[in-house]
C-alpha cells in the first residue's frame, strides 16, 4: 500500500478547525468543527463529500466496506449488530427527564422492553460521524492514520503533538487533540477515537509500540 498524503491545504483546514475545540475542551465544538471540515471539503474538491472521501481515503486505503451513506439511507449491510435503549433518546443520552423510580424498577425486573434504535438515520452527523464501516476496515484505518500514511510528516507531527489533558488537574490522564484521544502509562501510548451514535458506543484504539488494536462495540 503506497503512502497517502492529503494536500497541504486540506491538512491545514483539518487541523485548524480543531484548534478551538482543543483550546476550550468543548465536545460540541469538536463535532461541529468536524462537520465544518466536511462542508469545506465539498467546496474544495467540487464533489459530494461521500465521493471525495471515497476518492481520497476509502479507495486508496482499500477500505472496501466503508462508506458515507446518502442522507436518505438508514439501513446497514448484513451482518450488523443492533442497539437498544430504554425510553426516548433524550432520556437515555442526556438524562432529561431522568428515569422515574418505577421505570428503573421495571428495567431491573426485566419487565420493561427496550427500543431498537438501529434504524435511526445518522445523516445529521455527516463528516462528524456519518460513515459506516466494518471491523477490519476500522483496524486498517486507525493503523494507517496513526502510522503516518494519511498526513505528510509535518502535519503528522503537529497532529500527534496536539493532545492536551482533558482535565488540567490530571496531566497524566486522558488527552484530546485534533480529532484524536491519547492515553499513556509507563512506556505505552495508546491513540484512539470513539463515537457514540444513539444506542451504541464504539471506540477504536491502536498502540504503535506493540502494533495492537482494540475495539469496543455496541452497548
Amino acid at each position: 500500500m503506497t503512502p497517502l498524503f492529503l494536500e497541504r491545504s486540506q491538512c491545514s483546514l483539518v487541523l485548524a478547525t480543531y484548534q478551538s475545540a482543543v483550546a476550550t475542551r468543548s465536545f460540541c465544538a469538536r463535532r461541529s468543527d468536524a462537520h465544518a471540515v466536511g462542508i469545506e471539503e465539498d467546496h474544495v474538491s467540487d464533489k459530494p463529500l461521500a465521493q471525495a472521501m471515497y476518492d481520497r481515503l476509502f479507495e486508496p486505503l482499500r477500505l472496501q466496506h466503508t462508506a458515507l451513506p446518502a442522507s436518505a439511507v438508514n439501513t446497514l449491510p448484513d451482518p450488523y449488530s443492533h442497539g437498544y435503549l430504554y425510553g426516548s433518546a433524550s432520556v437515555a443520552m442526556v438524562g432529561t427527564p431522568p428515569y422515574s423510580p418505577q421505570v428503573q424498577a421495571a428495567a431491573r425486573a426485566g419487565t420493561l422492553l427496550s427500543k431498537d434504535y438501529t434504524g435511526l438515520n445518522h445523516s445529521f452527523a455527516a463528516a462528524a460521524g456519518g460513515v459506516i464501516s466494518a471491523a477490519n476496515d476500522l483496524a486498517t484505518w486507525i493503523q494507517v492514520l496513526v502510522g503516518g500514511r494519511v498526513l505528510d510528516a509535518t502535519y503528522q507531527r503537529r497532529w500527534l503533538d496536539s493532545p492536551q489533558p482533558e482535565d488540567p488537574n490530571k496531566p497524566d490522564g486522558q488527552q484530546y487533540g485534533y480529532g484524536i484521544a491519547k492515553l499513556h502509562w509507563g512506556p505505552n501510548t495508546m491513540y484512539f477515537h470513539g463515537g457514540r451514535p444513539l444506542a451504541s458506543t464504539r471506540s477504536w484504539a491502536t498502540t504503535p509500540a506493540t502494533r495492537s488494536h482494540s475495539w469496543s462495540g455496541p452497548i
